[in-house]
């Protein structure tokens, strides 16, 4: 997972940056992060941590700029 979250976002930052269908793009991007954001609200229902659903976006940029700078 950690591979293809970098790819994905660094493909967006680029894709982006390179102005190659700027809606198309943001909307995939969004897309994702509604997904996941779905699927871990529920995760976080079962195990009873609803309060770090906010910090899940943050965290996922964050996770990358590790990733990218300390490798995996």
């Amino acid at each position: 997972m950690n591979v293809s979250q970098v790819i994905f976002n660094l493909t967006f930052i680029v894709l982006l940056i390179f102005g190659t269908q700027p809606i198309l793009v943001i909307s995939l991007f969004f897309l994702k992060n509604i997904v996941q954001l779905t699927i871990y609200s529920k995760l976080m229902s079962k195990l009873k941590v609803g309060n770090m659903l906010f910090w899940t976006p943050v965290h996922d940029m964050v996770l990358t700029l590790y990733l990218i700078t300390m490798g995996s």
